[in-house]
């Protein structure tokens, strides 16, 4: 927006240079000449053409014209860095739920959980691939998948630690809870 209004406040200037030469052309056409026929002469073959071209009216309607589309190019440039401010704002808040400038390190700690919980499912998921008998690895692996909010498998791993070891009541309250 700055780099417009250098510009236009020349072009205003100048505008308004040219508006009170024309309206002192009236007047400086009547001052005496020396008698120098040949400028005289130029004085009123100026002064009789400006009196029959309406060029005040041309000159006027122009600079009306020119004024409408500056304004109609500064609003629009208005309008326009609003929907880049409200853009940016509504982009910052999708990074938190607060909002706020901290945005990316929260990014950066929920990432560093989803890769410890993957390693973890991993290694769970590993030890009971080479002890299925092993009750408390699958009541592990349940719980994390509780934490996670995958309920289904969370309720498969209590279920089958629920068969290897009945009377566990942590394991039955924990799937009461699921239900």
């Amino acid at each position: 927006m700055y780099s417009i209004l250098a510009p236009l406040l020349v072009l205003v200037g100048l505008a308004g240079v040219v508006l009170v030469v024309a309206r002192a052309l009236p007047s400086i056409s009547q001052i005496p000449e020396p008698d120098i026929k040949t400028g005289a002469k130029i004085a009123e073959k100026v002064s009789s053409l400006a009196k029959k071209v309406p060029w005040q009216k041309w000159f006027f309607g122009s600079v009306a014209f020119g004024l409408k589309q500056v304004r109609r190019a500064l609003f629009a440039g208005l309008k326009k860095s609003e929907k880049m401010v409200h853009a940016a704002q509504t982009r910052s808040r999708k990074f938190t739920s607060e909002g706020g400038v901290d945005a990316l390190p929260k990014f950066f700690d929920r990432i560093k959980k989803r890769r410890a919980f993957l390693e973890e499912e991993r290694k769970l998921l590993e030890y009971v691939g080479h002890h299925p008998d092993d009750a408390a690895a699958y009541k592990r692996l349940g719980t994390l998948y509780a934490i996670s909010g995958n309920v289904k498998d969370a309720r498969a791993a209590f279920e089958q630690s629920l068969r290897l070891n009945p009377d566990d009541q942590d394991i039955l309250q924990k799937l009461e809870e699921l239900a």
